[in-house]
């Protein structure tokens, strides 16, 4: 299920523990991370190398490797360095391995030569991951994606690992209305959206009704994009967005999204009126709603 701490009140967890009261047999697979045979094996799929080609890729055949900016690098390494580099930077994580393979592509550091084969320069490589961590790297991504898009996965990192579409496309439309003056349209939140869709950092539920996080790794790196000193009053925004704008049929299902935002942003409400209203209505009846399903 997840390799992530979660708590005992999960659902998952719960039926869990429920089955251990019936007659049903479960078995659990723990999942390691790949070893450096595996992660060999995936890269040289993943790039469509022929095996007997990637052999020959030693560190005595010397290739010049053309890069965009026309540098001409020597390139001297073979499949089996660039898989120990890969294990050394991902730990195996399939999920890690895959994202660090499009940013050496995006970046360059990993191309395809005159004849349709993939090259790379180690050395390049190796300065490229002064980031340190994939979150880093993710995030250099996500900086490069339009400013809309960054606006999308900034909402979604703030409200959960999942978000529902009709939530995030009003406060996406709202956001866009308070930063850039004009309100989004459907097109543009569409369009955003698509962006990180197809950049694989988020994905659709099976109905097409929620966006969820690839990887907690990638809400982690979204949400860094916050100013730590703004923090407090974006949730804050986004929870005034919801409470002021949510019909009364979607109100009570996302009243827990509404008051975590208000909550992490409440110390920054000055007007009183407002204060009471937040804590007497929302906060009220979040806490009497969470009591009730316990």
């Amino acid at each position: 299920f997840t390799y992530r701490p979660i708590e005992p009140s999960h659902p998952f967890l719960q039926m869990i523990a429920e089955l251990e009261h019936t007659r049903i047999t479960k078995t659990e697979i723990h999942l390691r991370n790949l070893g450096e045979k595996s992660v060999y094996d995936l890269v040289e799929s993943t790039l469509n190398i022929d095996p007997k080609k990637a052999r020959g890729m030693m560190p005595r055949t010397h290739k010049e490797m053309k890069l965009d900016n026309d540098e001409r690098v020597e390139k001297c390494t073979s499949l089996k360095t660039l898989t120990h580099e890969i294990c050394n930077i991902t730990n195996g994580n399939p999920f890690f391995i895959k994202q660090q393979i499009i940013y050496w592509i995006g970046q360059g550091l990993l191309a395809l030569d005159e004849n349709d084969r993939w090259v790379w320069d180690l050395d390049k490589i190796r300065e490229s991951n002064v980031l340190g961590d994939v979150v880093s790297m993710i995030l250099e991504k996500i900086k490069m994606l339009p400013v809309s898009t960054q606006r999308v996965l900034t909402i979604c990192a703030c409200i959960g690992s999942k978000v529902d579409l009709d939530l995030l496309g009003l406060l996406f439309r709202e956001m866009h209305l308070l930063n850039d003056k004009a309100r989004g349209n459907e097109e543009v939140e569409e369009d955003a959206i698509s962006v990180a869709l197809q950049e694989t950092l988020l994905a659709y539920n099976e109905d097409r009704t929620e966006v969820a996080f690839v990887h907690d790794s990638i809400q982690s790196a979204a949400y860094s994009l916050l100013d730590p000193k703004k923090l407090a009053a974006f949730h804050l925004q986004l929870g005034r967005i919801l409470a002021q704008n949510l019909s009364h049929e979607t109100w009570e299902k996302h009243l827990f999204i509404v008051a975590h935002q208000l909550a992490r942003g409440y110390k920054l409400i000055s007007h009183r009126d407002e204060r009471v209203v937040i804590a007497g209505r929302i906060f009220l009846r979040a806490g009497d709603k969470a009591a009730a399903a316990s």
